[in-house]
């Protein structure tokens, strides 16, 4: 290090003396602007491996009030009385840089998800827009006749299901339903991108896309589901808000 070299800190000023034996390569190689800004940074990263930094730390005295402080924290401690101290105090400089913020800043309450989602679901009881899901069994061989179980069986018509005509009733369907699960099993086996795609899914879209007269269709589980995921797909991928 060049001799009486100085790097200006927050705290104060770091007077590197008493070196002008041992000059560092490495800094004499900075101009003084860069040590003023970045001195005291170079300083708190690689004093320890640098040798001649390392070589003036130890040279630096303790003060004398850090000294009267371990000598009574020594007198406290059996243990410490045995055992020479080897951590010093840190200097002023470092001291000054250490930003204490627990008197300004106290930790946040949590927040509570618990409460605020059931207030939210009894706002929405309170507005009668909460969905109760309807217990219904269709029967097969009473289009468009099923039994609703909410508060005991009883029988009722449907007309808002997808099957609009009762074709899931129609012995040919049925049948080709049987012959399916026999030879294939029942369900798809998994997601459509994931081993859950067949022949039969193709087919059937190919079905609808002709009978549509488009080039494609795709097959979704329900309405809700086809615009749900194609209004996204759409939305995310579409220029402008």
């Amino acid at each position: 290090m060049a001799n009486s070299s100085v790097f200006a800190t927050a705290g104060g000023v770091c007077q590197i003396a008493n070196l002008s034996v041992r000059k560092c390569p490495f800094v004499s190689s900075l101009n003084c602007k860069f040590l003023k800004n970045y001195g005291a940074s170079m300083i708190k990263l690689y004093a320890d491996q640098c040798p001649f930094m390392r070589h003036y730390a130890s040279s630096i005295k303790i003060p004398g009030n850090v000294e009267k402080q371990t000598s009574i924290l020594n007198s406290k401690c059996p243990f410490l009385e045995q055992v020479k101290p080897s951590v010093k105090a840190a200097s002023l400089e470092i001291q000054n840089d250490i930003i204490d913020l627990t008197s300004k800043e106290q930790p946040k309450a949590q927040f509570q998800y618990e409460d605020f989602f059931l207030e939210e679901i009894a706002k929405k009881k309170r507005d009668h827009s909460y969905r109760i899901f309807k217990k219904v069994n269709r029967l097969a061989d009473n289009f468009p006749c099923a039994n609703e179980y909410t508060d005991g069986a009883k029988k009722i018509l449907i007309w808002c299901s997808n099957d609009y005509l009762g074709m899931s009733s129609h012995p040919s369907v049925q049948k080709a339903v049987i012959d399916a699960v026999e030879k294939y099993g029942a369900g798809a086996g998994g997601t459509r991108n994931i081993s859950g795609n067949s022949i039969f899914h193709e087919e059937l879209e190919k079905e609808l896309a002709s009978l549509h007269q488009k080039k494609a269709a795709l097959l979704f589980t329900s309405c809700f589901v086809a615009n749900d995921s194609t209004l996204y797909t759409l939305g995310k991928h579409l220029p402008g808000k």
